[in-house]
């Protein structure tokens, strides 16, 4: 696991849920979801909330993989817990789409 990310200053390492709203072209919005874990190591002091990130398929895989190609906006959330299943079923609530990146890094198209 490869961390990479941003999060807040004495935090605990846990599971996170990261989550963008994209606007796709022919379908309209929907949730990009990907589950990690807030890790330990050094952040960046750049005046805002920092820390780090890992997910199972490695920083290069999540980032060309699977998220940049989807055109999230920023910023994106983070959320405490392994969220997937309860953000699937708002997806579902709100008749939009839902896609979530696997542990390749490749997005796993799945219907709301």
């Amino acid at each position: 696991m490869i961390p990479i990310g941003n999060n807040f200053p004495g935090s605990k390492h846990r599971p996170v849920t990261l989550l963008s709203v994209v606007e796709d072209g022919r379908d309209g919005l929907k949730l990009l979801v990907a589950e990690g874990e807030s890790v330990p190591g050094p952040i960046l002091e750049i005046g805002n909330t920092n820390s780090r990130y890992g997910f199972p398929m490695g920083a290069r895989r999540f980032v060309r993989g699977g998220w940049s190609r989807q055109s999230p906006a920023h910023p994106c959330a983070v959320g405490i817990g392994h969220l997937s299943g309860k953000l699937r079923k708002l997806a579902s609530l709100l008749s939009i789409g839902f896609s979530q990146l696997g542990d390749d890094g490749m997005e796993g198209k799945q219907p709301y």
